[in-house]
Order: structure tokens, then C-alpha cells, then sequence
């Protein structure tokens, strides 16, 4: 976790620090160099684990927008049925009354 971070990141990333030490304290065997290198393990964990709750997000997002658009394809396919059918009932009236006034 680097750089030029917002205070909401460097917030996030120092509860993710707390959080990993917490974790590594309550699982401890009393080894420092153990615990230390299990929290530096976990610690380098963290951004691929970010990515990927990013990515699920996205593909979620992505899956939404499918599902909307999917659903305004169906909406105006409908519609355009409908207009068709109406259209085709027009076209039958026009032509019983062109028959009759013949």
C-alpha cells in the first residue's frame, strides 16, 4: 500500500493493518519472528485480495447492466409486437372495407 493515497485509503489501509495484527496477536504462539512473518505474509495478501473483491464488484456491475439491458431489449420487442399487431388489424380493416366498397 503506497504512494499518494486519500485519507479514506490511508484510514482503510491502517484499520487493514490493525485488523491483520489483531489477528496475527490472537493466533500468536509467543514467536515474534513467526508472528512477524505471518503479518508481512497476510500484509502482501491484502492488494490481490482488494483486486478481487474489485473485480467481483465489477463483474456484479457488469451483470446488472446486462440484466437491465436484457430486460429494455424484451420491454421494446414487446412494444414493437404489439405495434406490428395493431398494425396487421388496421390493414385488415382497410382492406374488408376496401372489399365491401368494391
Amino acid at each position: 500500500m503506497g504512494g499518494s493515497q486519500s485519507p479514506e485509503e490511508s484510514l482503510k489501509a491502517a484499520e487493514i493493518n490493525e485488523t491483520i495484527r489483531l489477528s496475527v496477536q490472537e493466533t500468536s504462539r509467543r514467536d515474534v519472528e513467526e508472528d512477524a512473518t505471518m503479518e508481512r505474509a497476510i500484509q502482501e495478501n491484502v492488494p490481490q485480495l482488494q483486486r478481487q473483491q474489485q473485480e467481483a464488484a465489477d463483474h456484479q456491475a457488469e451483470q446488472e447492466n446486462s440484466r437491465q439491458a436484457i430486460a429494455a431489449s424484451e420491454t421494446e420487442a414487446q412494444r414493437h409486437a404489439s405495434e406490428a399487431l395493431e398494425f396487421k388489424k388496421q390493414l385488415e380493416r382497410v382492406m374488408a372495407q376496401s372489399v365491401l366498397e368494391q
